[in-house]
């Protein structure tokens, strides 16, 4: 009776050990050891103004979504992707199911809505610090264009 109430605890504690490694592998992005964020290195270097949930607003260069200049989502049934050169503004809300509504303004007036998986992050630099956000975690996104090359 003894060994099986062992055996059965030793599952127990290694299963828990299990679970509280995968916990506290994810979410960790591009974040080293040090707690460093590392900023995705793009062929084009964009400048925005991004607003988060909770007011605070940044102005950034270099900014990505997973080393991307573009976003992609669904755009009905279809898979869709929009050059961040297109864009002037984005607005992110309607959080539901894993996903997020990306009402997107294009610069020649038009404008399309994509649904987008919240577990993109997004990459800046600002004056102050390096920054990763979940796109679940972002308002507003001002487009100011793309920095000339060699600047």
């Amino acid at each position: 009776m003894m060994k099986i109430q062992r055996k059965r605890l030793g599952r127990g504690v290694l299963g828990m050990l299990g679970v509280l490694a995968a916990v506290l592998s994810l979410g960790m992005g591009n974040v080293d050891g040090d707690g460093v964020v590392e900023i995705p290195q793009a062929v084009r270097n964009f400048t925005v103004t991004l607003t988060d949930a909770s007011g605070l607003t940044l102005r950034l260069t270099n900014f990505t979504c997973e080393g991307k200049t573009f976003f992609s989502g669904k755009l009905g049934r279809a898979d869709a992707s929009v050059d961040f050169a297109d864009i002037q503004t984005v607005t992110i809300g309607n959080h539901k199911d894993g996903q997020v509504l990306a009402v997107i303004a294009l610069k020649n007036g038009d404008s399309v809505t994509l649904v987008m998986d919240t577990k993109l992050a997004c990459y800046g630099s600002s004056a102050i610090a390096d920054i990763r956000i979940s796109i679940a975690d972002i308002r507003r996104i001002e487009n100011h264009g793309q920095a000339e090359s060699g600047a």
